[in-house]
């Protein structure tokens, strides 16, 4: 059961994630109309919950995730579990609401390369469905193994 309810924080946390920074990337036009977010239900009456809302979601989930963490003895199928979870949570939930606040489309193919650390990764959306497979994969694995 804990393994649920850390599973389910991470992928929560990560749809929270994406709905604040693509709000905070996103053109006025964009603000105003999607259906995840909104500065302000005046201003955009049809989205879920507010900025604020969403990020007190992003806040809860992460302590909620911390606090049923602590209570695992750490295992390489815990660390899978988690690892795989999160690397699906980004590529599956946080690129695509992100993408789609701020472009109107899940999948968005013009974006530019990914630096990090001083390294310049090609980006594209094989790149990330195969970060989805591999998440997904490596979080069964360690969920199945860890039974």
């Amino acid at each position: 059961m804990w393994t649920i309810i850390l599973i389910i924080s991470i992928l929560v946390w990560a749809l929270s994630r994406g709905c604040t920074e693509g709000y905070k990337w996103a053109t006025d036009e964009r603000c105003e109309n999607n259906r995840f977010v909104c500065g302000r239900f005046e201003t955009n009456p049809h989205a879920f919950l507010d900025y604020h809302s969403w990020r007190y979601v992003e806040a809860i989930t992460y302590i909620v995730g911390l606090l049923v963490a602590s209570k695992f003895e750490l295992s390489l199928w815990l660390f899978l579990t988690i690892f795989g979870t999160y690397l699906f949570s980004i590529y599956a939930i946080y690129e695509r609401v992100l993408n789609k606040i701020v472009y109107d489309k899940y999948w968005y193919p013009q974006k530019g390369d990914f630096y990090i650390f001083g390294f310049n990764i090609k980006n594209s959306s094989a790149r990330e469905r195969f970060f989805i497979v591999l998440g997904l994969v490596l979080a069964l694995i360690g969920i199945l193994k860890g039974l």
